[in-house]
């Protein structure tokens, strides 16, 4: 740690009595003992919480005393930003249940809830230690201490006009709303009989961030000025025009008379007054045109040109902000591989252009799927990533191209997802497409593929090595554009599934993923995400020693692991939340494997949730 940082540190952190002093001037060894009496003083603060000064939401209660660089940070400081949009008002993060199941309740309702019903009225216990106790009875484990903040807080510290910001794990903001009503206990409710009145904004689509936050169920952020500012900045951005679907073609510079020309069949449009189109000589809306000519709806921008250029880009310069830069540093902060397996990843996929991730299950293949795409691309976007999954019904028909019927019994030719993408990569050559194939081993892929095995292979893209699809019109060819890059998921431990195709294999690079107990990332991760260290020592121990069970066996072996991700907590993480995943997700899937064995099933699963 730096000599600046150790000063910026205790500046931020000091109590204004015993650490601060002249911390300008101090020598490093009182600097060091300055520091450490912050340290020991917010550990007596936060029972049970690591702290950890490089992570949010520590990180950026003391960034913002660092000296602005170059002296440009012309902006309003974030305490300046925080007074004029909030006052005097506390902000809060509250979880809405697990996998954000609770959000409609919350919207539909206006209100905000939390759990622990087995307490009965909250408002009736006269302290924290109370409600302490009580959760200790109730086996929430033996120092349940973020659980009975969350919920004294709930009811004596959050008050009417307080901000609350809903989120979905540790990374995705649902939207924010204002406290409007004092806490409430609901014995009618079938659910979460602890509530509060609140006025709801949601967001118009969830807004994802690159910082992970705290798994507790409630926290006081008013401290994380800066956090804030940049979470509010997003879900403006993500509120704003830039998501309408109904924009203006004329603040777009697309004047009355303009033609538009369809990317699908090569039809025109012209612009006439109120934003609208004519089209196969009717007046209309450019939604409207789109769903007549391709035959279904869907998004107007990409199906139209004007002057030469896609109204997508059109549409983004008038209206998006340029995302922040989304590199291998960024991908890194919440995922269980190492840097060097990173960069080894996105290295195969611009050499070969096509690559398998393959690995036990709940490694974090789909997880780590889209950091692999942004890292590509440079920054988050979803317009430049597509996902599909095969099964065993999917065709050709379904990928490429395929008749369909239509809705006056006859046929028309639709074009397949994959062929659709690439069109859209074609009209933007420089920027990185990625295609994202979940299960990739349980379809036919010669029957899905096709022709197109030879044309996906990296030295066979492009205009010069196109050739006529199976259903396409005399003369019409296709070809793969050299930017798109096909990333293939896979599960190693589906014994109905066949080996890969060996001509599929060639064509591919292939990366296995391990699990991750036991390793630093993922300790760290639970530790961070308010986990009690002794259960993560159990996490650790017992998941690493199944694990050597399990590759030990010979009907099994690596490929049937158990992954790391169904120990990541969405919400927070205690013995009960422990033991649930315990009894219905890594019992069955134990059952599954030693079907012939299920006193030793028994015997493993007493082990895994055995307290010591």
């Amino acid at each position: 740690m730096s000599v600046g940082h150790k000063k910026a540190i205790i500046k931020a952190f000091h109590d204004e009595t015993a650490e601060a002093g002249d911390v300008d001037n101090m020598d490093l060894v009182n600097l060091d003992k300055a520091l450490l009496a912050v340290v020991r003083r917010l550990q007596d603060e936060r029972p049970g919480e690591e702290v950890l000064f490089y992570h949010a939401p520590l990180k950026d209660r003391w960034k913002d005393g660092l000296p602005p660089q170059n002296g440009k940070d012309k902006r309003p400081s974030d305490e300046e930003w925080y007074r004029d949009r909030f006052g005097t008002a506390d902000v809060w993060v509250i979880g809405a249940g697990q996998g954000a199941r609770l959000w409609g309740d919350f919207r539909e309702h206006g209100i905000a809830v939390i759990g622990y019903d087995e307490l009965g009225d909250l408002g009736e216990f006269d302290s924290r230690e109370a409600i302490h106790n009580a959760l200790i009875e109730d086996g929430r484990g033996k120092n349940p201490s973020n659980h009975s903040l969350a919920t004294w807080e709930f009811v004596h510290a959050m008050k009417i006009g307080d901000i609350l910001i809903a989120k979905k794990g540790r990374s995705v903001i649902l939207g924010w709303g204002k406290v409007t009503g004092d806490y409430t206990y609901d014995p009618e409710r079938a659910e979460y009989r602890n509530l509060r009145r609140v006025e709801w904004n949601p967001c118009d689509t969830p807004v994802s961030l690159n910082d992970l936050i705290t798994t507790k169920t409630l926290t006081r952020f008013t401290p994380n000025k800066k956090w804030l500012r940049d979470a509010f900045e997003l879900i403006d951005a993500a509120s704003g025009p830039g998501r309408s679907p109904n924009f203006n073609l004329e603040e777009m510079g697309i004047p009355v008379g303009s033609v538009l020309v369809s990317t699908r069949t090569s039809e025109e449009a012209t612009v006439v007054p109120n934003n609208r189109v004519t089209f196969r000589n009717e007046n209309m809306s450019l939604t409207a045109a789109t769903t007549k000519a391709v035959g279904y709806h869907t998004n107007p921008c990409p199906r139209w040109t004007f002057e030469g250029r896609n109204l997508s880009d059109i549409y983004d310069e008038k209206y998006r902000k340029k995302p922040p830069i989304y590199d291998v540093t960024t991908a890194l902060t919440d995922l269980f591989v190492e840097e060097s397996q990173l960069h080894r990843i996105l290295d195969s996929m611009a050499l070969r252009k096509n690559l398998i991730l393959q690995g036990p299950p709940g490694v974090g293949k789909t997880f780590i799927a889209r950091r692999i795409a942004w890292c590509l691309i440079g920054y988050q976007d979803p317009r430049f990533i597509e996902m599909v999954q095969f099964h065993q019904s999917y065709a050709y028909e379904d990928f490429v191209q395929g008749w369909r019927p239509t809705e006056t019994g006859g046929f028309t030719l639709r074009n397949g997802v994959f062929f659709e993408f690439c069109e859209r990569a074609e009209q933007q050559p420089e920027t990185p497409f990625v295609f994202i194939i979940d299960e990739i081993n349980r379809g036919n892929l010669s029957r899905i593929f096709g022709e197109l095995l030879m044309l996906i292979e990296a030295d066979k893209r492009g205009p010069e090595h196109a050739i006529a699809l199976t259903y396409g019109a005399s003369g019409e060819r296709f070809s793969v554009p050299d930017n798109v890059h096909l990333l293939g998921l896979m599960n190693t431990a589906d014994r109905s599934l066949a080996i890969v195709d060996y001509a599929l294999r060639r064509r591919f690079a292939f990366e296995t993923l391990q699990p991750a107990f036991g390793t630093r990332q993922f300790r760290e991760y639970l530790l961070e995400a308010d986990v009690d260290r002794a259960l993560v020592d159990r996490i650790d121990r017992n998941l690493s020693a199944l694990n050597e069970r399990i590759r030990d066996d010979k009907d099994l072996g690596p490929g049937f692991q158990i992954g790391h991700s169904y120990f990541v907590p969405e919400e927070s993480a205690d013995e009960q939340w422990y033991r649930g995943i315990v009894d219905t997700q890594i019992a069955p899937l134990l059952r599954e494997y030693w079907f012939d064995r299920p006193e030793q099933v028994d015997t493993l699963v007493e082990e895994l949730c055995r307290g010591e």
